[in-house]
């Protein structure tokens, strides 16, 4: 907070394809889920540091490049998805959980792949359907 105190400025990172989370409107302004939080967050800065005044400052970024600016001082905040791994908390502070998803992966609607496992010997494997006898 003192950084930001001193600079006069907050500068958010945000990603332009990352819908719905940040992304770039038709007028390339950043929109999105994440940065409705992060005006919340520069909104709640601003009261804390009494600086009414405090500048945003947007700053694009990628998702190879997120974690580096935050740690390099770049930027104060990534608005947009960041992954929490114990490996990158090692360098940065994670807010609480904004959004919970879960990755599958995609075949064809047809195809015979329904499930993917892991063994306890970390090996994956695909089940196909069982085809269904008459009765």
């Amino acid at each position: 907070m003192a950084k930001i105190r001193d600079a006069g400025e907050i500068r958010l990172g945000h990603r332009d394809v990352s819908v719905p989370f940040s992304y770039l409107d038709d007028n390339q302004q950043p929109v999105g889920f994440a940065m409705d939080l992060c005006t919340r967050i520069v909104d709640a800065v601003k009261t804390e540091l009494k600086l009414p005044a405090l500048q945003t400052r947007l700053q694009p970024i990628q998702l190879s490049t997120q974690i580096p600016l935050i740690e390099n001082g770049t930027i104060d905040i990534v608005c947009g998805p960041a992954t929490n791994t114990l490996e990158r908390q090692k360098v940065v502070a994670f807010s609480n959980t904004i959004f919970v998803s879960s990755i599958r992966a995609v075949v064809q609607k047809d195809a015979p792949i329904k499930t993917f496992e892991i063994s306890a010997a970390g090996r994956s494997r695909s089940r196909q359907a069982q085809p269904r006898s008459g009765c």
